[in-house]
């Protein structure tokens, strides 16, 4: 089915042939357990397996699912249809075969007789990649709530919400049925698990963009009014879809938690899941621009990943990790696009944008690991790194959503640089969503990016994937900004008037526990790392002067200065040792992004192409 002849209501779910029925009940609001009855239709064969997903697109960790699951029971059922009104008849053996399956035996069960498998799961982890339930309302996540019977993935799946008392609403990227109430059908497993549920009493707000329909759900506690959130979330869609030039559904979903703390998304097709503090939507600026770029960035996803995506994800396989060394496309490209979007719809200015910018830059340049991995390796070991960071990851490792959109925004620059701005990384967009229009679309290739990138600019960028792409080699921000009248200021947050702080570095970062000063990372290449300090290393004293603060720490080193010889007293493993090492100097932590002191008109004119013609906010805060 094409996505534009999605139905904006799917047939009854009597007329669908084939499916899967699950019937969920929130068996206990207070202990955070879902009842899930999953009835098929006329198995075959001596057995039948039905297994769970260990993990949901979008976030690439093997999850199990699966250690949620409990009292799994399995029935037959008097008669050929497998709607809820049958009668459930003899109790069938069922063994679990792996960590996500179980074995159905079907041994004396007449041929076409139905199965209904009955379990419950525990949900009760508030992420948009999983499950939650209490007294005030429900997310389902699909891929952690269904299992599937094995060999009918690809056919229909009818889901059945039987909602609590009091609840009353249901917002899902799935089309409902025309002849049952709250009953949603999904083509085939693939659509099921790429459609959650936010289920409750949460409001919702509707608004249309180009005659087709768009809901906000929002459930939690918020002090702005929720109508004020609408209009920035429609321009944020408009600017998107005026990009591609055309809304590829029949309807689109936002679903927004809000609570005390966290923030997150995840993307599907028709819909997104989104997770954040209720404080980040007051009129503070840091915080309402998290909101937009998180907006902006799940809604960017339609295109990019959902509809553009890897090769790898033409086809999921649930039960193992699918890999591929292109998630820096699919994230990369999309979080240089998320405030970049935001800019485009007029909600922040051209220097907000380049601000976001500098501080994407300084958390790049904070971290050692971008002298390590390469943007393929790091999209290729996603499952075993990016999601089990620890203390020696940012050593190791580079973030394929920062360095992937630092890069898109280089690919961007020199793109309208060799076209003198005639052409941009919208034209390789625009390109890739053609192709995906096309009957055998497959998905991206490795080097197919690169391929387009050079027919748009009409140039080589070889040296750039080389170097940035497949290599390690620095980021010569300087050069890739100089044409737009840009340059990059280095500088320090702590120090006086943009200057390096006071005394020296040692390249640690400490946590506080009651009374002590724990060490927590050591940074490659610094001081720490090439005296021997240790992560868990409980800091004593330095030169023999209490320092069991972070702040007590940073006084001690303030007095001294770089080059200059100190002492460590530690506690390790419950022993009391030395070490010495020499301060260095501060790393800048802060970097602007802002313009050159003269910029040329034909500099004016590349940055008005590539941020609109409005550059008074530039101006306002120039540094020189």
């Amino acid at each position: 089915m094409s996505d534009s002849a999605l139905p904006s209501r799917a047939p009854a779910a009597a007329d669908v042939a084939d499916a899967t029925h699950y019937r969920v009940v929130f068996h206990d609001l207070h202990r955070h357990l879902i009842a899930v009855e999953m009835t098929v239709p006329a198995p075959s064969g001596p057995t039948l397996d039905v297994l769970m997903p260990i993990w949901t697109p979008g976030s690439y960790l093997v999850r199990e699912y699966s250690r949620h699951v409990h009292h799994v029971s399995v029935h037959a059922l008097e008669g050929a249809n497998g709607g809820a009104e049958v009668a459930e008849a003899a109790t069938l053996p069922v063994t679990k075969i792996s960590k996500n399956g179980w074995r159905i035996q079907l041994h004396g069960v007449t041929a076409g007789t139905p199965v209904r498998v009955r379990y419950i799961v525990y949900a009760f982890e508030m992420t948009v990649r999983t499950s939650y339930v209490d007294i005030d309302g429900a997310f389902i996540s699909p891929a952690g709530l269904f299992m599937w019977a094995d060999g009918r993935a690809h056919l229909p799946h009818v889901v059945e919400i039987v909602l609590p008392d009091g609840w009353r609403r249901i917002s899902s990227g799935l089309a409902p049925t025309a002849d049952r109430k709250n009953v949603f059908i999904a083509a085939d497993f693939d659509e099921l698990v790429d459609s959650p549920f936010l289920i409750g009493n949460h409001r919702v707000l509707e608004f249309s963009v180009r005659g087709v329909p768009h809901q906000l759900a929002l459930s939690g506690i918020c002090d702005r009014p929720a109508e004020s959130l609408l209009p920035d979330v429609e321009r944020i869609v408009n600017a998107v879809v005026d990009l591609f030039g055309k809304v590829p559904y029949s309807r689109y979903t936002f679903m927004a938690h809000l609570t005390d703390r966290g923030y997150g998304g995840l993307e599907h097709k028709n819909s997104c899941a989104l997770l954040l503090s209720r404080y980040a939507l007051t009129n503070d600026k840091e915080y309402r621009e998290r909101w937009l770029a998180l907006v902006a960035h799940e809604y960017f996803h339609v295109y990019n990943v959902k509809r553009i995506r890897p090769r790898a994800f033409s086809n999921f396989d649930y039960t193992q990790e699918i890999y591929t060394r292109l998630l820096w496309v699919a994230e990369g490209i999309t979080s240089y696009y998320d405030d970049y979007m935001v800019e485009r719809a007029g909600l922040i200015t051209p220097r907000d944008l380049l601000d976001v910018y500098g501080k994407q830059i300084a958390r790049f340049m904070r971290a050692p690991g971008r002298r390590v991995q390469t943007l393929e390796e790091a999209s290729f070991d996603a499952w075993i790194k990016f999601y089990r960071a620890d203390e020696e990851s940012e050593n190791s490792t580079v973030s394929y959503y920062l360095k992937g959109g630092l890069v898109t925004w280089i690919l961007d620059l020199e793109i309208r640089r060799c076209t003198d701005s005639e052409r941009s990384m919208d034209d390789v967009m625009l390109r890739l969503f053609h192709d995906y229009q096309s009957d055998d679309y497959r998905g991206l290739e490795r080097t197919y990016l690169q391929e387009v990138v050079e027919e748009v600019a009409g140039s080589s960028m070889q040296q750039l994937f080389t170097d940035y792409v497949y290599g390690t080699a620095e980021i010569d921000f300087a050069s890739h900004l100089r044409p737009f009248g840009l340059r990059v200021v280095p500088g320090w947050k702590r120090g006086k008037d943009g200057g390096p702080p006071t005394g020296g570095q040692v390249g640690i970062d400490v946590r506080e526990e009651p009374g002590k000063a724990i060490v927590s990372r050591v940074r490659s290449a610094t001081p720490a790392s090439e005296a021997g300090l240790y992560v868990g290393d409980e800091i004593i004293a330095v030169d023999g002067h209490r320092a069991w603060t972070e702040a007590g720490l940073r006084e001690r080193l303030v007095e001294r200065e770089v080059g200059k010889k100190v002492r460590f007293t530690l506690a390790r493993r419950g022993i009391l040792r030395e070490v010495e090492l020499v301060l260095a100097p501060w790393p800048p932590d802060r970097y602007d992004v802002v313009l050159v002191d003269e910029p040329t008109a034909a500099e004016w004119g590349r940055l008005r192409a590539w941020l609109g013609n409005d550059l008074s906010s530039l101006e306002e805060g120039r540094c020189k």
